[in-house]
């Protein structure tokens, strides 16, 4: 129904894009890396899945086409909804699902919130073929999975302080990693009163 939305992004939450296009709001439940990749008040092309259960409609939004391409391969699996495809989108970039998936690895995929051993090998058996075909030429890794869950304790930090877990995944993203955490910290809160 709905290929794309193009407008100015309005609000970035914990697990959402709203995103303004002729005068309308749209609430797009996003990855983190979409999340991530897009800034307050600038314009941008957002791809969309319109998801309907239970007389609900699910509006999901992605950064590139292969991202929902992805997000459309997984929520085909038998076990696997829109939820733990987010998920697993969230916690790896594309090329990890993809070698996760070619290599066999159910033992990385499980490691995904939602993602248990049967889960992961039902994954792999049904897109073992299919996932090859997906093109990643153009996409880049975003590293999503390294900035939020090396710099956790950083994260946990600035939200205990009142900061959005958006706010601080964005800010701990750009922070040294070699650093202890005591000046991470103290950078982040930097960075944030800018």
């Amino acid at each position: 129904m709905f290929d794309f939305i193009r407008g100015l992004v309005e609000e970035v939450t914990d697990e959402e894009i709203v995103i303004s296009a002729c005068g309308i709001g749209y609430s797009l439940t996003s990855t983190l890396s979409s999340r991530r990749a897009v800034e307050i008040g600038r314009e941008y092309k957002i791809y969309t899945r319109l998801k309907i259960r239970d007389d609900e409609a699910y509006l999901y939004g992605f950064i590139s086409k292969e991202e929902r391409q992805v997000f459309n391969m997984l929520n085909s699996v038998s076990g696997v909804g829109p939820k733990v495809a987010m998920g697993l989108l969230s916690f790896f970039d594309l090329t990890e699902i993809r070698s996760a998936i070619a290599g066999r690895d159910s033992k990385t995929l499980s490691k995904a919130p939602g993602v248990g051993k049967k889960t992961a090998e039902r994954i792999i058996l049904e897109l073992k073929d299919k996932l090859g075909n997906v093109d990643l030429t153009g996409v880049e890794p975003l590293n999503a999975k390294c900035s939020v869950y090396e710099d956790g304790e950083l994260i946990d930090a600035l939200v205990s302080l009142g900061y959005t877990s958006y706010e601080a995944e964005r800010v701990a993203s750009s922070i040294d990693k070699s650093l202890d955490l005591e000046s991470k910290i103290r950078m982040a809160l930097g960075n944030l009163s800018r």
